[in-house]
């Protein structure tokens, strides 16, 4: 099935009506459409951006995200804090707890999160998340949040380099139901739920005990994930020592 903005909306809580949507079957990226749309004004309200396919998808580090069209859900969020994001890796946070939802929700398959910002199913990645925001200098302060959500539903051919490292959910189940309920997740999570409460429901999906790679400074570490602090901050067990990671990336030392 095509996506469709009354389908989507079928499926929205009536509280989430509101919420501007903008589908396109063809766009280089939902993220980098969202941030000129709020550059340009034409984006003032908070919204959703989807499309069939993307043509330059990213992820983290500029690292492209592959969007055939028809197989997997790419969109992104538009969101207007009326408070200045003290800490946009909590929004992140938000984000990958409502993808891990809608995923039990819909189909009873529990999947797993890899810190900070990728979902896994199988050992494999399956979505990815990208949070963005647009800083206004004459207010000096964050005037809108973009949060890139890109997961694989029904993807079969991956190209040579992600055949190893990436799979789908391989449901039948509508890519408009899908967005709809991460929607619902996400903002009913960013509306009503303490950062407390998302980090408690972060760290049950949380890949754990796992050794992994690291960089500080450009220097390579290697520690086991012990879990995240109250701030969402990576907990690292290197040598004995505890290291904490606000930033960065960890690779899974296989």
């Amino acid at each position: 099935m095509n996506l469709s903005e009354q389908e989507i909306k079928n499926f929205l809580d009536k509280k989430n009506h509101n919420i501007k949507i903008e589908i396109f079957d063809t766009i280089t990226s939902t993220n980098d459409y969202a941030k000129n749309a709020v550059w340009q004004k034409q984006i003032t309200e908070n919204s959703l951006i989807t499309a069939n396919t993307q043509t330059a998808g990213r992820g983290r580090f500029d690292r492209k995200f592959f969007s055939p069209a028809q197989t997997g859900i790419y969109m992104t969020f538009v969101i207007f804090p009326e408070k200045d994001v003290e800490d946009i890796l909590l929004v992140t946070l938000t984000a990958a707890v409502a993808v891990v939802r809608a995923i039990k929700n819909l189909t009873g398959i529990t999947v797993n999160i890899k810190w900070v910002n990728d979902i896994f199913f199988n050992d494999k990645k399956i979505a990815g998340i990208l949070t963005e925001t647009v800083f206004n200098t004459q207010i000096n302060k964050t005037e809108s949040v973009i949060i890139g959500i890109g997961l694989n539903i029904n993807t079969k051919i991956f190209p040579e380099e992600l055949k190893n490292i990436a799979t789908s959910l391989n449901v039948r189940i509508s890519r408009n139901k899908f967005i709809a309920e991460i929607t619902n997740n996400f903002f009913d999570l960013y509306n009503n739920a303490t950062n407390e409460q998302i980090i408690t429901e972060y760290k049950k999906y949380l890949i754990t005990n796992r050794t992994v790679i690291y960089y500080i400074d450009g220097e390579k570490f290697k520690g086991k994930i012990e879990g995240i602090n109250n701030n969402g901050n990576l907990i690292i067990n290197s040598n004995n020592k505890h290291v904490i990671l606000n930033s960065g990336e960890i690779f899974f030392d296989e």
